[in-house]
């Protein structure tokens, strides 16, 4: 299994980063190891970091094989969506942003990525309004609706075809606000 992750997904997040509007979300791949398993509760203590940042985001199960795949086509490639939780050694991040090296060391480590319960995409009438939200020691930390996203499910599947081959399992992080 292959994680697939965007950033800059959201142009309130580009902007946050000072990143202007390319419309082009980048991609960067965690392995199969970065999602915690659904049996062990996180440990922050083991991840070694100043300063952990956690993001919420709307994440896809690919359910079939396929390269290059259209944006027409790309909505028969996923069956599930959940949220999911992506976790930043944000002080390493701050150390490579700008830098040539990828952000891999600031978020691929093992247990990185969470996710929960898969439902079925057909549950959902209309995927550019899915409200989803991420609430901080019962404080509502993070909230957002997929039609605040740049690139949709199908171009975002599109797009990292272009690139990699997709295989049944993988899953994409979509972004997140």
């Amino acid at each position: 299994m292959t994680i697939f992750c965007l950033e800059q997904n959201y142009l309130a997040h580009k902007r946050d980063r000072d990143l202007g509007n390319n419309s082009t979300p980048e991609v960067f791949l965690k392995p199969g190891t970065a999602l915690l398993p659904k049996v062990n509760d996180m440990n922050f203590q083991q991840f070694k970091t100043a300063r952990l940042y956690a993001q919420c985001e709307i994440v896809l199960h690919i359910s079939a094989d396929g390269k290059d795949i259209s944006e027409e086509e790309a909505g028969t490639f996923f069956d599930s969506i959940t949220t999911g939780i992506n976790f930043t050694k944000i002080n390493i991040q701050d150390e490579l942003d700008g830098a040539i090296v990828k952000w891999e060391e600031a978020k691929a480590w093992p247990h990185s990525s969470a996710i929960g319960e898969w439902f079925n995409v057909k549950d959902y009438n209309n995927s550019h309004d899915i409200n989803f939200c991420m609430y901080y020691n019962r404080e509502m930390g993070q909230m957002a609706n997929t039609d605040l996203m740049i690139a949709d499910f199908n171009k975002i599947i599109s797009m990292i075809s272009s690139q990699y081959a997709l295989h049944i399992g993988d899953i994409i992080f979509t972004g997140s606000p």
